[in-house]
């Protein structure tokens, strides 16, 4: 279970590491790439690691750090999927050369994390069962859906994040005109993988899937459903 928080916390030191080294440096010299690559890439690095222990507090609840440690490894990916959302989240807003695009990149890296937190828990009212009670009671499968939706979301919220800012009501347009996709996530549930995988009728809310989930643990469908998440998010940040 730490192992996979870690191995969370690596791929979104990674994600940033990467990002920051590639907007941050100017080629103007190198030891102004190298200060202006350490401030944000700092900046960013402490904003994930506090905002991901943050927000498995906010959805699963205090008991889940105990959980980490005791070693449900349910909760452990859960941590991580947090980790790489936040990470996710830092890539894409916390870049640029000077103090104003670090301002305009905290504004929007907040906005995102305002967007990820409410995205993620509308996503889970479409579940009958308590993604918490179930994550920590080592529920592996209802693990894998929580993370699967929290990565899919990041990465739409992240690519609404991302872009040269121009204006603030061009800007705020086009990150409201991205988050606009999220519903598609609800569609692949409740219809794609609800109805044309598993052959059931549509359902606005729980259904077939909730019950291989939270009641029979069904991993490999929960797999299936957190690709599906994922895939379809991926997607979306490629459209022009």
């Amino acid at each position: 279970a730490d192992a996979l928080r870690h191995a969370g916390d690596v791929i979104a030191t990674l994600l940033v590491a990467g990002t920051v080294g590639d907007m941050a440096t100017t080629g103007e010299s190198v030891k102004t790439d190298l200060l202006r690559a350490a401030g944000f890439g700092i900046t960013a690095t402490l904003l994930f690691l506090v905002c991901s222990r943050a927000q498995t507090r906010f959805f699963l609840a205090q008991k889940l750090t105990g959980e980490v440690e005791r070693g449900n490894p349910a909760a452990g990916l859960a941590a991580a999927a947090h980790s790489v959302a936040t990470g996710i989240l830092a890539a894409n807003a916390v870049a640029g050369e000077t103090l104003h695009d670090l301002g305009l990149s905290l504004v929007f890296f907040v906005l995102g994390q305002v967007a990820l937190l409410v995205l993620v828990a509308l996503f889970r009212t479409l579940t009958v069962y308590d993604d918490s009670e179930e994550i920590l009671g080592e529920n592996m499968a209802a693990s894998l859906s929580y993370a699967g939706i929290t990565i899919g979301v990041a990465v739409l919220v992240g690519r609404a994040s991302s872009g040269e800012f121009t204006t603030w009501g061009e800007s705020l347009l086009a990150f409201a005109e991205v988050l606009a996709y999220a519903p598609l996530l609800y569609f692949v549930r409740q219809f794609v993988v609800g109805s044309v995988v598993l052959g059931h009728k549509p359902a606005l809310r729980g259904g077939p899937l909730d019950k291989a989930i939270g009641a029979e643990r069904n991993v490999g469908l929960a797999a299936l459903e957190a690709a599906t998440y994922i895939g379809t998010a991926l997607v979306v940040e490629r459209l022009p």
